[in-house]
């Protein structure tokens, strides 16, 4: 089973929980490219058509874009140490733009790790309204987080940080969400100050690409 939570696009705000999406209007044209998912405890098969790869994804754009439709037939994907059911919520989002999450999920933070995977699937295949949308709605847990409770936003992503390697895709999901956090004004208590060394860095090269002519 799965709860979608829904964020406006564009914005940090919230929708409501559980709002349902129409599914885009696209041809389904071409071939269904086969992916074969697996994380080292189970292995499942994944059909999505390349069309609809196309349509957000800016890797498979270029597949459709320049391979004849012998060549777009013959394609298939192997995809190892990646959870079968974070490629299923992908698989989702491109024909509904909805992100699910597990109902099932113990904590909010299980909710958290579950946007972070599918954000980094996202950059690895270049879907850049799903990372944006990822980003959004872990921003709108973490502040219901910690309006409900009082939880210390910044002290985990700091231990986030120490746990992590340089240019991780936990580290640049965390420095996503602080970016544009600073950008759009919304959060007044998060003092460049407190912000660990190494993240203030990384928030500084993600507003130097976006606004290069701000430096």
């Amino acid at each position: 089973m799965f709860m979608r939570i829904q964020t406006t696009p564009g914005s940090c705000g919230s929708r409501a929980f559980n709002t349902i999406p129409a599914a885009a209007e696209f041809i389904m044209d071409g071939p269904a490219i086969p992916f074969n998912v697996s994380d080292g405890r189970g292995c499942k098969v994944f059909n999505i058509h390349l069309s609809v790869l196309a349509e957000y994804s800016m890797f498979f754009h270029d597949i459709h874009n320049h391979y004849n439709l012998i060549e777009a037939n013959a394609l298939k994907f192997d995809l190892c140490g990646i959870d079968p059911q974070t490629f299923n919520r992908f698989t989702i989002w491109l024909y509904y733009q909805g992100i699910y999450i597990d109902e099932g999920s113990a904590t909010p933070l299980e909710y958290y790790d579950q946007f972070e995977q599918l954000w980094t699937l996202a950059d690895k295949y270049r879907v850049p309204s799903l990372q944006k949308q990822s980003i959004d709605t872990a921003l709108v847990l973490l502040r219901a987080l910690r309006e409900q409770s009082n939880f210390d936003v910044l002290g985990y992503w700091h231990c986030i940080y120490h746990k992590s390697y340089v240019g991780s895709p936990e580290r640049r999901f965390i420095a996503g969400q602080c970016a544009i956090l600073l950008l759009s004004g919304e959060e007044k208590g998060l003092d460049p100050e407190r912000i660990h060394p190494a993240l203030r860095g990384d928030i500084a090269n993600i507003i130097h690409n976006l606004y290069p002519q701000l430096y």
